[in-house]
């Protein structure tokens, strides 16, 4: 018995209806407004949450143990309700609703059913339920759930509201209603599948999820449909076509660095080294009357309520005609030597660079430090140079090269004592200075201002030291 007692009992827990049983047709639970009898048995009433579980009892002083409980109805009209029977093979199990005493069997003689049930009453008629069982047999069980009234049609008590979120985000629309016992909602006025709760939650959200949602609320005595409110899906922000990496303009003019974005009411901002740029808030940037100090790493962010999104940086150049800062010099060679000639700029950007002897481009000569090996006569003239940017051209003034040919050289000849005598080769009436070196590339003078007037000089040079290099060199060259 006990054992059997224990498993009904968890059963009508479990299953137990979403809705609250308005027993008191006043819009609000109260037990204290039914009549519980007993007529022979040990019956007994349980209220839950949202249903009342009664049972007839299993022994009395009749054939059969019965148990009512009844109210009084508040108003005419139709009456519903859910109910579970836990009954038994036998004969003499049996559930009923009754109307002023006047029962009318639901079900009888079965171990498990359950229903859907209306009744039609008048308004002060006593209505209420009945359980019968076969005394000293198990005890038959009733669960009530969903009981509706007359007057207890749904009602929306708190509307649903409008919703903005991201694509792939989240949206929650919400209904408070009373007399509620299921729900519908609907898109676009079609049934979403399976959306029966109070609550619509929908996740991920794509764009196609924009448009109007409502609910129908619904119970047996009819239904009620909310206002249809609107759901409005943000795209996030998207820098579809990013702007150059690299631009290059020359001072003065203008440049335009540009991209293309995507996204629901996107906001555009440029930043140059990091620093907003004021006004500047569109795809294409338009800068005019370039200066140097405009050179720099230009940014485009574009935001909205879904984030934020920026640009690679592009890196602009602004450029300037070049300028020759340093001209090359003239210079005097002797046959056979190197020469080499050079100019310095003041601008930016690539420089292209071109040499010319007497005007006429020199093939080849393209670096900025022209060196000229080897020099002859034919390499004798006015050579200047012509540089070039994407801004500009400069010319250098000309710097003149001569090469002698006029005959020079030195005698060393080993004297006494250790001593050397050096003599000079050259021309009547021509200075000269006599240098010496112990590596080839540091050169001191040890003689100068030799005059030849006739003859050969000499100059003597002690000889008790290591290897020493002599040379001459006119004093115009």
């Amino acid at each position: 018995m006990i054992s059997r007692w224990l498993t009904f009992a968890v059963l009508s827990l479990a299953l137990a209806g979403p809705a609250s049983l308005w027993a008191a047709f006043t819009g609000s639970y109260d037990e204290m407004q039914w009549t519980f009898r007993n007529y022979s048995g040990e019956g007994a009433i349980d209220w839950l949450p949202d249903s009342f579980l009664m049972d007839s009892g299993y022994s009395g002083s009749e054939s059969l143990a019965q148990a009512d409980v009844t109210i009084s109805a508040p108003r005419s009209g139709t009456f519903h309700f859910d109910w579970i029977f836990y009954g038994g093979p036998t004969a003499g199990y049996r559930f009923s609703w009754l109307r002023n005493n006047n029962a009318s069997a639901i079900v009888s003689r079965q171990d498990y059913a359950e229903g859907h049930e209306s009744f039609p009453a008048n308004a002060g008629d006593v209505i209420g339920f009945r359980v019968t069982a076969p005394r000293d047999e198990f005890p038959a069980m009733i669960e009530i759930s969903n009981f509706f009234a007359p007057g207890q049609e749904p009602v929306i008590l708190e509307q649903p509201t409008a919703r903005a979120v991201c694509y792939g985000g989240l949206a929650i629309f919400s209904v408070v209603a009373s007399n509620a016992l299921d729900y519908q909602w609907q898109f676009k006025g079609q049934d979403i599948a399976d959306e029966i709760f109070e609550d619509l939650v929908l996740r991920a959200l794509p764009p196609s999820d924009t448009g109007n949602y409502r609910v129908i609320v619904r119970n047996p005595l009819g239904s009620v449909t909310s206002q249809a409110v609107p759901l409005s899906i943000s795209m996030p922000p998207v820098i579809n076509t990013p702007p150059p990496s690299f631009a290059s303009q020359c001072a003065g003019q203008s440049v335009t660095l540009s991209g293309t974005a995507s996204g629901t009411n996107i906001r555009c901002q440029w930043l140059r080294d990091g620093v907003v740029l004021p006004g500047a808030t569109g795809t294409s940037l338009v800068l005019s009357n370039l200066t140097p100090q405009m050179s720099g790493l230009y940014t485009l962010t574009v935001s909205n309520v879904c984030g934020k999104t920026s640009s690679n940086p592009v890196t602009l150049q602004v450029v300037t005609p070049p300028i020759i800062a340093a001209q090359p010099q003239p210079q005097s060679r002797y046959a056979g030597e190197s020469v080499s000639f050079g100019a310095s700029i003041h601008g930016n950007g690539p420089a292209q660079y071109q040499w010319r002897l007497n005007g006429m481009n020199l093939p080849g000569a393209t670096e900025q430090i022209l060196v000229l090996t080897n020099v002859q006569a034919s390499n004798a003239g006015v050579y200047s140079v012509v540089v070039n940017n994407i801004c500009g051209i400069a010319t250098s003034s000309g710097a003149l090269l001569t090469v002698a040919n006029e005959p020079i050289g030195i005698r060393i000849f080993r004297g006494t004592n250790r001593n050397l005598s050096i003599e000079v080769l050259g021309s009547v009436g021509r200075q000269y200075i006599l240098e010496t070196s112990e590596d080839l590339s540091h050169w001191t003078a040890i003689g100068t201002n030799w005059l030849l007037i006739s003859g050969t000089p000499l100059f003597y040079e002690s000889a008790d030291r290591a290897a020493r290099f002599y040379r001459v060199r006119p004093m115009d060259f």
